[in-house]
Order: structure tokens, then sequence, then C-alpha cells
């Protein structure tokens, strides 16, 4: 028992055990550069996987009203391919690739008009994509078929 009036000194040990300084100053610095690179890119992911799903709703809207149209006579064959990349051209910057075709089955006439646009016409981050996934599709597709009245 420390005499009246003398300071009781406690060690440095002691000194961290009461200020709540256990030596891990920097473990959340550390931490947070671990976990940032990772959740980076599952923001990145999302960014691209909600373009890629946007794009694709609008390039399916332009070839379903394309074949529509084909479909009921409001418009030519030699036009639908026309009308596919002049939408496209509207809508976006990206050129694409337009096949029409039509097939007979008995007496039914189907019209099938398919769109196909490069990914990296799409995607924001296309070089890291390419560096994260080697096997990534080279072209995003979309195909309309109706049957011709």
């Amino acid at each position: 028992m420390p005499k009246e009036g003398a300071s009781a000194s406690i060690g440095p040990a002691a000194a961290r055990i009461v200020s709540g300084d256990d030596g891990e100053r920097g473990a959340g610095a550390i931490e947070f550069a671990l976990i940032v690179p990772f959740l980076l890119l599952l923001i990145v992911g999302i960014i691209e996987m909600s373009n890629v799903y946007f794009m694709r709703n609008q390039l399916s809207e332009i070839v379903r009203d394309a074949t529509r149209r084909l479909a009921v006579g409001a418009l030519e064959t030699s036009a639908a391919e026309a009308f596919v990349l002049n939408r496209l051209a509207q809508t976006s910057d990206i050129e694409g690739e337009v096949a029409v075709a039509e097939s007979e089955t008995g007496d039914v006439v189907d019209v099938t008009i398919s769109l196909s646009v490069p990914f990296a016409d799409i995607l924001l981050f296309d070089q890291l994509l390419e560096s994260v996934w080697s096997g990534a599709p080279s072209h995003l597709t979309v195909n309309a078929t109706m049957m011709k009245h």
C-alpha cells in the first residue's frame, strides 16, 4: 500500500490495458486494405451486369419491334435490317450485325430477326473483364421469332 502523497506508477503493459491499446493500432487499416479490392470487384461486377441486362433488354425490344412489324406486313424483309440498325443507332452508339430469316413449315411462315453486338461495345470495363474472365463471350445476340400473317 503506497504511502499517503506517493503516486502509484504503473508499467507500460498495464498502461496499454488501462487505455485499451493492445498493440493492434494498424489492424483495421490492414483489414480494410485486404477487403477493398474484393468489394470494388463486386461493385464493378454489379454495375457491369446491370449494364449488360439493360442493353440486352434494349436490344430485345428493338428486335421484337422489327419482327412484329415484319410479321404483320408493316415492314418488308429487305427493310427489316435497315430498321433494326437505324433503331440501334438511335438508342446507342453500338454497331451490330442483323440477320433476317423466314422459314416455312407447312402453311405457317415464321420470321426471325437476330441482332449480334460485340460485348466490348456494351461493357463499361471491358479490359477488366478480359483480364478476369478469359472465356467471356465475344458477342451478345438476341433473337425474336414470330408467325407471319
